[in-house]
């Protein structure tokens, strides 16, 4: 919740730095709705490809642990 806060003050701003890490959807989102549409493209694909790697990470582990029968019947 803490990281929440962060991207609402005011110094904060999307960097390549910043798109990398915990918080970057929200940056980006906010770039979006300020209507800094520059800044949003810029940072598209740093934004997008973490996000869809930690997806299929996430994904991948999940069917992992589904395809064991001592997750399913302990």
């Amino acid at each position: 919740m803490p990281l929440v806060f962060v991207t609402l003050m005011p110094g904060i701003e999307l960097d390549l730095f910043i798109a990398w890490s915990d918080h970057r959807g929200r940056l980006a989102l906010r770039a979006l709705i300020m209507g800094n549409y520059d800044v949003a493209v810029r940072f598209f694909l740093p934004v997008l490809v973490p996000t869809v790697v930690y997806a299929a990470v996430a994904l991948r582990w999940a069917v992992d642990q589904f395809q064991r029968e001592d997750v399913l019947f302990p």
